[in-house]
């Protein structure tokens, strides 16, 4: 959707951006973060030719920023700022009618398009007929999404828009981004100097440092693998933590040694229990070797004397984990478990490992360590 091929900016003498090359995929966030001065605003307005190019080339859908017209590639591209910037001396519907006549809309469908976008922004119409002034600061910014998007540009640049909002009203937006964004699928490039902002928000992102391209890429594999000591230290050792989403069940997981099969005898699957330190062996089919339920060595002690098999006593439990479920579905499906272990199965539904109850408060409580503590 948007390329960078060999982008450079130079002010004089002075290289802001070394041979910039990225593509940004259609319709996702692509978060650019970095310290101050890294050349982050600097991307993002070379996209629409606020900043002009020193050399190399940037594509918007496959056409050259540089062919073509300033003004309508900008008429074309929403773009939000930190400062907001809408024009004071009009109301909020001639704020966005505005912008609609720019791109000469008709005037009977100009009403219906302002009212769908203040719809679509969580905004009640009466605040259509106020000024700017008369609106708190986090109403202010949905306006300018609202103008920004009002057009339906695929295009949305946004430098740093939250950052000078209080705490909650910030957290509310970036809320309102996310879900606007799974309706729209508009690509959007979102400026922040806020870690966990750009978390919350990307699919990808672009780290910054000193005019180079430190790390680009999902901002999962970024939690995950840091390319580099500065990203790891930019990001934080810990940081995935914040965002349970990214902590699947595989993550957690210990493998699972202790297996039966369904026709073997309880002694037999007794005397495996009595070999590890586990209190539960696990039952699959020997053909398939699919999960087909626990035994506990309590159960089995009780039941050891009978001519029985494990499928004959075996627990079925109600639910089960998969390799890919997030922190927050192992966090609630083991609480509701009445046992104090559950199986993670892969996708050919095969058992991947186990996780018990005692191993994930190890899990969470380890991202309170560091290396260098005695334990």
């Amino acid at each position: 959707m948007i390329k960078f091929e060999n982008v450079t900016k130079r002010y004089g003498r002075k290289e802001i951006l070394h041979s910039i090359s990225l593509n940004i995929p259609k319709g996702k966030i692509v978060s650019i973060i970095g310290r101050s001065g890294c050349g982050k605003t600097t991307m993002l307005k070379m996209i629409n030719r606020l900043v002009p190019i020193t050399s190399g080339h940037i594509l918007v859908n496959e056409k050259n920023i540089l062919n073509m017209n300033p003004v309508d590639l900008r008429r074309n591209i929403g773009y939000v700022i930190q400062q907001i910037g809408l024009f004071p001396h009009m109301t909020v519907h001639k704020n966005l009618e505005l912008v609609l006549a720019l791109h000469q809309y008709p005037k009977r469908e100009r009403k219906e398009r302002i009212d769908e976008i203040m719809d679509k922004m969580g905004l009640t119409p009466d605040l259509l007929n106020h000024y700017p002034i008369e609106l708190s600061g986090g109403q202010q910014q949905r306006i300018g999404v609202a103008r920004a998007l009002i057009t339906d540009p695929e295009v949305i640049l946004m430098d740093e828009p939250f950052s000078a909002l209080d705490p909650l009203t910030r957290i509310a937006l970036q809320d309102d981004l996310k879900h606007l964004q799974n309706k729209l699928q508009k690509t959007i490039v979102f400026v922040t100097h806020d870690m966990d902002e750009a978390i919350k928000i990307s699919d990808y992102i672009c780290l910054m440092r000193e005019g180079h391209i430190e790390e680009y890429d999902t901002t999962e594999t970024m939690l995950r693998h840091p390319a580099t000591p500065f990203v790891e230290n930019f990001i934080g050792k810990h940081r995935i933590w914040n965002s349970p989403e990214f902590i699947k069940a595989k993550d957690i997981m210990r493998p699972s040694v202790n297996t039966c099969y369904t026709q073997d005898s309880l002694e037999r699957c007794l005397k495996k229990v009595q070999n590890t330190s586990y209190p539960y062996i696990i039952v699959i089919d020997p053909k398939t070797k699919k999960f087909r339920g626990f035994l506990d060595i309590n159960s089995l002690q009780n039941k050891k004397a009978e001519q029985a098999t494990a499928s004959d006593i075996m627990y079925c439990p109600p639910s089960i984990l998969h390799v890919e479920d997030t922190l927050t579905t192992v966090l609630h499906l083991i609480k509701e478990s009445p046992i104090h272990y559950m199986v993670v199965l892969n996708d050919q539904e095969t058992v991947a490992g186990v996780i018990t109850q005692r191993n994930l408060l190890k899990a969470l409580g380890e991202q309170y360590t560091t290396e260098t503590e005695v334990m």
